[in-house]
């Protein structure tokens, strides 16, 4: 139903240096702006448009033109599905949410734009002075992906070729408005930026969150700590399967993408989730996190206790909750302390854990 066809052919002459080749998180910009696409029902094939040969799987390559345009030109050539998605290489913090709803308007109106509103004052300008107050209110910016059906985007492109203008334009809403019809707007998102110059690489709209969890001791229940089970004669009281950790970091992650906690998504009065491996609590916070384009950056987890001796299990645990989150453990930094028998966790009446995380 769907090609992508992915701009990766600027030169980065604003940035001083390849920035699709620059690392966010464990991935390039590249790499990380193709991921956004992968496994979305009704794309069939990413396209990425480059000199260059990306070592990126599952895509299919082919050479740019020396503007955006013309390099588009050269993508479409290859594309074969009924509509078509152009994205910019170099905005790699696309939700898949936006990339959906593109999707989906385009097949509704034939093309779809995401927009944001100008919230600057606008001025026009003429020899260093102003010339004009145009109404803010009567323009927005465009961003990409930029949905069409593909045979009238390529009728479009073929229309401003032959009048020798493809080369002036500068996106395809531009081309498709001026040869076909005024292209349909749909609400874009800040964080879709686009990385132009090393200034956008400072933060890389990096996401903090943080998750607290404790539970009483209790017989009569094995004790499992970041999916692993603990010899220890306790385990702890809860709902699920009590594993303060996991559900510390599920609230980590949670609440970095900006969603609600994971008793939100998991109620304690819920029987579904009665004695519930927490695993699959982490795991939707995963699917969530992939949902939105975010990855984990680097996560701290700490658990509080006075007893067991958990040093033995560090590092089992610490592999464990990469599985979990197919991440590299190195981005994992994982400790246990006591609390010097203050309080009920002095008392081994209880354990807690601690997590901090940052998204990329």
């Amino acid at each position: 139903m769907f090609d992508v066809i992915i701009a990766a052919n600027g030169n980065s002459v604003r940035m001083g240096f390849d920035k699709l080749a620059e690392k966010i998180g464990e991935n390039t910009v590249l790499a990380r702006t193709v991921n956004a696409f992968r496994d979305i029902d009704g794309i069939e094939r990413i396209i990425i448009v480059s000199d260059d040969a990306p070592d990126i799987e599952g895509v299919l390559t082919v050479k740019g033109g020396k503007t955006r345009e013309l390099s588009v030109l050269e993508g479409l050539k290859a594309t074969k599905a009924e509509y078509v998605l152009i994205h910019d290489g170099a905005r790699p913090f696309v939700s898949r949410e936006l990339i959906k709803k593109i999707m989906q308007s385009a097949l509704i109106c034939g093309s779809a734009v995401p927009c944001l509103k100008i919230t600057d004052s606008l001025r026009g300008i003429s020899d260093g002075y102003v010339s004009s107050l145009p109404d803010r209110n009567s323009f927005v910016t465009v961003q990409t992906p930029q949905g069409f059906e593909t045979k009238k985007l390529k009728k479009a492109f073929a229309c401003a070729e032959k009048e020798g203008l493809l080369e002036r334009f500068t996106d395809e809403s531009e081309i498709y408005s001026r040869y076909v019809a005024p292209c349909k707007l749909v609400e874009g998102e800040q964080s879709n930026r686009k990385l132009t110059t090393q200034a956008d690489f400072f933060g890389l709209n990096a996401r903090i969150g943080t998750g607290f969890d404790i539970h009483r001791y209790v017989e009569g229940k094995p004790l499992r700590l970041c999916g692993i089970e603990i010899d220890y004669p306790y385990g702890l009281l809860a709902h699920s399967d009590g594993d303060a950790p996991l559900h510390a970091v599920t609230d980590a992650l949670l609440t970095a993408a900006g969603e609600r906690d994971i008793g939100v998504f998991f109620p304690d009065d819920d029987p579904r989730y009665e004695n519930a491996d927490s695993r699959i609590f982490l795991r939707k916070a995963a699917e969530i996190l992939k949902e939105k384009n975010l990855s984990v950056n680097s996560l701290n987890v700490t658990i509080i206790a006075q007893s067991p001796k958990l040093s033995p299990y560090i590092e089992k645990m610490r592999q464990n909750i990469a599985a979990l989150l197919n991440i590299p453990s190195e981005k994992i930094a994982l400790s246990a302390t006591t609390t010097e028998k203050l309080g009920l966790i002095g008392e081994n009446k209880a354990l807690a854990a601690l997590a901090a995380v940052v998204l990329v």
